[in-house]
């Protein structure tokens, strides 16, 4: 396996349930604010806020995304901090985690070669 391999459909079931519940929580986040915005409809400054919502949670979501894929153990601990900053406890740890079998993952892919 090379550098390039690392996918999605090789990535442990953990991280697979991981990614799949991040982009629903996402998906229902957004649907949310939509909504929101649907209702809002004297308030000028309602578009404005929910495209920057919408950019900010999908472009969050993709990064987490791309970096656990691509196993990007720094990327993900500095992810693992920004989640500690918005205290999401649980999503820290999970990321932790992730960030050290990425790793060993790495290190085994050099120790490979």
């Amino acid at each position: 396996m090379n550098k390039e391999d690392f996918c999605f459909s090789n990535l442990g079931w953990v991280r697979k349930v991981y990614i799949i519940l991040m982009w629903l929580f996402t998906l229902v986040l957004v649907g949310f604010l939509f909504s929101k915005f649907l209702s809002d409809k004297e308030d000028s400054s309602s578009l404005g806020l929910f495209l920057f919502s919408f950019i900010i949670l999908t472009g969050f979501s993709a990064w987490k995304h791309f970096t656990i894929v691509k196993r990007k153990s720094i990327q993900l601990g500095v992810i693992a901090v920004i989640d500690l900053f918005s205290v999401n406890i649980l999503s820290f740890i999970a990321l932790l985690i992730f960030a050290d079998v990425s790793k060993k993952e790495q290190v085994a892919l050099i120790a490979s070669k």
